[in-house]
């Protein structure tokens, strides 16, 4: 099966941070397979992000490394973007589908004569206006309700208008949210993703800023709890 772009890349993400869990606990991909019960080209496999495998391979390697759930945290994340992509493409084929439904002889035409179909009640014939509600939908299905905390926290939202500079660092966010440090960066790598915020200098910030800018902060899809008090902006 082919996986979307974003579901392949966070899958090569999970990857990495089993394969860095695995080293810091000193083991080799075959040690690793042993105590998990799997074998070692399931472990290098997983490694690599060729294979998403079930939950259950998952769970067992963060039994083995003990490590705080971060491991099938990330593969529930990647389910649901991926549900949440099946979601937005049937939607999507159920449009076309009305779009192309022949209407009744008494539709109304546009000018060259073509016959509409009649807009349903509420709907804006503001085309901009349609497609950023559906983006901002699609968006905030695709995130999960500690992604959405971790995003509460960045975000200065008692100022909706803007985000912050001075975001907080990982630390700040996991200190907050009562998490491990490691917890927040998964969530974070996962939302960079998500959001499209490619690598570089103040990514934080820039995850910060385009949350506000594409209305998420404005919309109470985020929690709006007690946040951090913000502090200059560092590496974590």
């Amino acid at each position: 099966m082919r996986h979307s772009d974003t579901v392949a890349a966070l899958l090569r993400e999970l990857g990495q941070q089993l394969a860095a869990l695995r080293r810091e606990a000193g083991l080799t991909q075959e040690n690793l397979g042993a105590l998990a019960g799997f074998s070692r080209s399931t472990v290098s496999v997983a490694e690599i992000g060729r294979q998403p495998h079930a939950r259950e391979f998952w769970a067992a390697c963060e039994k083995a490394l003990d490590s705080g759930g971060v491991l099938a945290a990330g593969f529930d994340q990647i389910d649901a973007v991926r549900e949440a992509e099946e979601r937005a493409a049937a939607c999507a084929a159920q449009e076309d589908a009305s779009r192309m439904a022949k209407p009744s002889k008494s539709s109304p035409s546009t000018p060259d004569g073509t016959p509409t179909l009649p807009m349903p009640p509420g709907a804006t014939t503001d085309v901009g206006e349609q497609a950023a509600g559906q983006e901002l939908a699609r968006l905030t299905a695709q995130l999960t309700e500690r992604e959405m905390h971790v995003l509460a926290a960045l975000c200065d939202l008692k100022a909706p208008q803007q985000a912050s500079a001075a975001t907080p660092t990982a630390g700040q966010i996991a200190a907050d949210l009562s998490v491990a440090v490691g917890t927040v960066r998964a969530h974070l790598l996962h939302l960079y993703w998500k959001l499209d915020v490619p690598d570089g200098p103040e990514r934080r910030a820039r995850l910060a800023r385009k949350v506000v800018a594409l209305g998420l902060a404005g919309q109470g899809a985020l929690p709006a709890g007690r946040l951090p008090q913000l502090r200059e902006d560092q590496s974590p």
